[in-house]
């Protein structure tokens, strides 16, 4: 296994730089916001110390957080689903302390589910979905705002919310059952007012959609976007836009088949891009091995299909980092597949597969086969791990299933990939007090773990530039020259404040040497 952690990292070219993204003060919903975009700026977590692990509430009852649901940051709390005495309930934890500020009752999941709940600012409120309802809870105080019942259970879907409209919509789906469609519901989550006529938990409108199993919408610019299993039975996924911000039930702006006989059990994530905006979606196939199912890319505004590559089965959401690669968690333990980190390549003519946890980790007894043992499991189908950084100084922040893949993650891991060919120290940090579906802002990460909801604070600086074991002057003539690790602050980028970093470090003692003694 030695052997296997010392080959294991990811291969992404370097790309153009483009400029830091501001700082996450929150993460107020699946994949960090409505378009699911999977990454954020700065330093990776420092994994071995965690800043605390919660596992009471505020009167000292256990808490059994859930090991599927991702956790999310509002402005005042973390948030996170977990059971207290066969009763579920939402937790808010103070950030610094880790301390449970709250506990609010909300309806069971309906078949296990793992829905991640959602924070919206304007009505400072976070939204459960569970069951048949979508429940809003005051995000300071932990009581129930309103309460919206849907026609059918929710099932592994996330809401997403808009922020900063006269009338901020959620959105959620349904699944469907043998008799009836899901369906796409539109609630008012704003106050009513004169410009905005709804009541708050108010159902604007709904449609059906078709087949629908943990089908996570998506938002941008008007625009709401779904991918399902199937048109009215699963089979050949399709993916749908509908305009979001209507009053009554709308038509679908486009709908796309896939070009696989595969359908969509998760999210979509959707990007501005130079050529025009894009959706990203990949299937999950029940048959098959790891190329079995297809990762795909359309034109947001048509529809139309730009290209499509096989990949391993999922029902996560694509991470699309500014270099164009596309960073994929995928499959599950057995029937053909593993669970492993997919990364691909895209350019004009379309898009590859460059790179595979499993395949790349890989250590065979000699029988051909990728059996447990022999790789490092990484993801997973039903995992959404986060990327932190430009693409020349990513980390991948991604859990390590349990064989059997059941209750919480072993492990949760950060990858480094600047660095090619791949250098051991690219693996740079496991953690197994972790590794549910993470949270991060404030450059503090939240994961959950065997033990309980975990917090870990970021790396400290890496001033030994040439990497020769000594810090000293020769540190900032390599980064003077470009050589050596130059992210001193490991915020993701290279920059003068790696530089200012690095001076500070080298002149820490440099008033106390003046004013020593002479000799």
């Amino acid at each position: 296994m030695t052997t296997i952690l010392a080959s294991l990292t990811i291969a992404l070219a370097l790309g153009a730089p483009a400029p830091d993204p501001p700082p996450q003060p929150t993460w107020p919903m699946l994949a960090g916001g409505p378009a699911h975009p999977g990454v954020c700026a700065g330093r990776p977590p420092q994994l071995n110390s965690p800043l605390w692990i919660v596992s009471v509430d505020q009167t000292g009852a256990p808490l059994l957080f859930h090991d599927r649901a991702g956790v999310i940051v509002g402005d005042q709390f973390v948030y996170a689903l977990a059971e207290r005495e066969g009763e579920c309930v939402l937790a808010a934890i103070e950030p610094a302390a880790g301390h449970v500020a709250w506990t609010c009752a909300i309806p069971p999941p309906a078949f296990n589910s793992w829905s991640t709940p959602t924070y919206h600012r304007g009505s400072d409120s976070v939204l459960v979905a569970s069951d048949l309802w979508v429940t809003a809870i005051d995000a300071t105080e932990g009581s129930v705002r309103w309460q919206t019942e849907l026609h059918l259970e929710i099932v592994n879907a996330s809401p997403i919310v808009t922020e900063g409209l006269v009338g901020d919509r959620a959105f959620i789906v349904d699944s469907d059952s043998f008799f009836d469609e899901g369906r796409l519901y539109c609630l008012n989550v704003s106050q009513t007012s004169e410009a905005n006529p709804f009541e708050p938990g108010q159902v604007v409108w709904s449609v059906e959609i078709g087949s629908t199993v943990g089908a996570t919408p998506a938002y941008a610019d008007g625009v709401v976007y779904v991918a399902i299993a199937g048109e009215h039975s699963p089979g050949r996924g399709r993916i749908k836009a509908y305009p979001a911000l209507v009053e009554s039930a709308p038509n679908p702006i486009w709908t796309f088949s896939n070009v696989k006989n595969e359908g969509f059990y998760g999210g979509v994530a959707v990007r501005d891009e130079p050529q025009g905006s894009a959706v990203y979606a990949a299937s999950y196939a029940f048959f098959g091995e790891r190329a079995s199912a297809n990762l795909v890319k359309l034109d947001a505004q048509t529809g139309t299909l730009i290209w499509s590559v096989d990949c391993n089965r999922t029902s996560s959401i694509p991470i699309v980092l500014d270099d164009d690669r596309i960073v994929l968690s995928t499959g599950i333990q057995g029937y053909g597949s593993v669970p492993s980190i997919q990364v691909f390549s895209q350019s004009e003519a379309g898009a590859s597969l460059i790179w595979d946890s499993a395949l790349a980790t890989w250590m065979d007894d000699g029988d051909g086969k990728i059996e447990p043992g022999e790789f490092v499991p990484l993801g997973g189908w039903d995992h959404q791990p986060i990327v932190l950084g430009r693409a020349e100084h990513a980390t991948l922040i991604v859990g390590e299933p349990a064989n059997p893949p059941v209750g919480p993650y072993a492990g949760l891991r950060t990858l480094r990939v600047p660095n090619v060919p791949p250098r051991a120290e690219d693996l740079q940090s496991l953690t197994e007090l972790a590794g549910c579906t993470p949270a991060r802002a404030k450059e503090i990460l939240y994961s959950v773990g065997v033990n309980g909801l975990a917090a870990f604070g970021p790396t400290g600086p890496r001033p030994d530039v040439d990497g020769n074991g000594i810090v000293e002057i020769d540190d900032l003539y390599a980064w003077e020259q470009g050589l050596g690790e130059r992210d001193v602050n490991q915020d993701g980028a290279v920059d003068s404040r790696d530089r200012d970093a690095l001076l500070g470090i080298l002149r820490k003692d440099e008033v106390k040497n003046m004013a020593a003694p002479r000799r």
